[in-house]
């Protein structure tokens, strides 16, 4: 598979996915990644895969944010809509990430680069000493047994991990874990979809995916 293969298929999914709305996945991972964030301010931030954006956006409340994605073309509209944001189009595997972030902020990416460790050795080396990874990542053992997905389209590559998996790879890129949980119980068929829906609507959610039904794991990790 071409760069270019993958380019078009990422400008053609952001644009028609994530560029003027978000479903509750992506604002699920959003409010994790806030909460972790909590107040500071006057941080230096990576959004690596940033997309159409609008995470950078929120990211900007906090200080200035550095959001590369391969998809050219939508990231030169974020830039539009964003110029407080230093937007970047480059392949995450090669392109310059720079260093010294106090945080790192990669949503939904992991999955679909084609080396895992290298992508983590490399956000581990964009962050200063001590610096922060906040990652969200697709969970393989919800997705893989209680969800129908299409198959990898043109273009896209397909990685998913497990909790165990995940906590593994952060560790050997240098990583010490601080947080990893599951959120946003998800499922397409069964029994689990009955939970999923039936979590949502009497908001136990959160309890639900921490049980082990969440469709995200969320894992936030310091540089070590």
């Amino acid at each position: 598979m071409s760069v270019d293969d993958a380019r078009a298929f990422w400008n053609s999914w952001n644009a028609q996915s994530r560029e003027h709305t978000q479903d509750r996945v992506p604002l699920d991972q959003a409010r994790v990644v806030e909460r972790w964030l909590g107040t500071r301010q006057g941080l230096r931030i990576l959004d690596a895969g940033c997309g159409a954006g609008w995470m950078s956006e929120r990211l900007a409340q906090h200080g200035e944010v550095v959001a590369i994605d391969m998809a050219d073309e939508v990231v030169e509209r974020a830039q539009r809509r964003a110029p407080e944001v230093h937007f970047r189009s480059g392949d995450l595997m090669t392109v310059d990430l720079g260093q010294g972030y106090d945080v790192v902020v990669t949503l939904e990416v992991l999955s679909h680069v084609p080396d895992l460790p290298g992508y983590l050795r490399r956000l581990h080396a964009a962050l200063k000493p001590g610096g922060q990874l906040f990652l969200a990542t697709q969970n393989k053992t919800v997705l893989s047994r209680f969800n129908r997905v299409p198959p990898p389209g043109p273009g896209q590559l397909r990685h998913w991990v497990d909790r165990a998996e995940l906590r593994q790879l952060a560790v050997e890129a240098g990583f010490e874990v601080e947080d990893l949980f599951l959120i946003t119980p998800r499922a397409t068929f069964g029994v689990m979809r009955v939970l999923a829906k039936a979590s949502r609507m009497t908001r136990t959610d959160r309890v639900v995916a921490r049980l082990g039904f969440g469709g995200t794991i969320m894992l936030s990790a310091r540089a070590r």
